[in-house]
């Protein structure tokens, strides 16, 4: 899906401007990332930029991740991704206080004799900008990125 398309349907929709918005498709343009993780979405724009992109690319998929309580926000990923028609690349988890206890069961998921099989190609951190949540998450998803993520 082409930038323009997304950035007017998502002009009203806050926490995201269109600058952040082009570099964030950008990059994924330019780095064809096939596994995208995302921390944090509040209304879904960075998700709805960075699908548009692998819409675009024809591949891919972005696994987001926010609390139960965005849910309730207007608009919310769900409605903004089924608008326009990029659900077939966003998958959304809800958790109740914290991304952090997504990231340990995804470890659990994929630890195999000890060892932690990689999965995401990069991972867009957009969450609560808060020191305990967030220096931990880079810990945890520093297990999950595959070399050169």
């Amino acid at each position: 899906m082409k930038f323009e398309a997304v950035r007017d349907h998502l002009k009203d929709v806050p926490y995201m401007g269109v600058d952040e918005g082009w570099e964030l498709y950008n990059f994924i343009i330019k780095n064809k990332p096939k596994t995208i993780l995302e921390l944090g979405h509040a209304h879904g724009a960075s998700s709805i930029f960075m699908a548009a992109a692998l819409d675009e690319l024809g591949a891919g998929v972005i696994e987001t991740v926010d609390l139960k309580a965005a849910e309730g926000r207007s608009p919310n990923l769900e409605k903004l991704a089924a608008e326009l028609g990029l659900k077939p690349h966003i998958k959304i988890s809800r958790e109740i206080n914290s991304y952090t206890w997504f990231l340990k069961k995804k470890i659990e998921e994929q630890t195999k004799e000890n060892f932690c099989n990689p999965i995401y190609d990069f991972c867009f951190v957009d969450g609560p900008k808060n020191w305990t949540i967030d220096g931990f998450s880079f810990f945890l998803t520093n297990k999950l990125l595959r070399e050169n993520g």
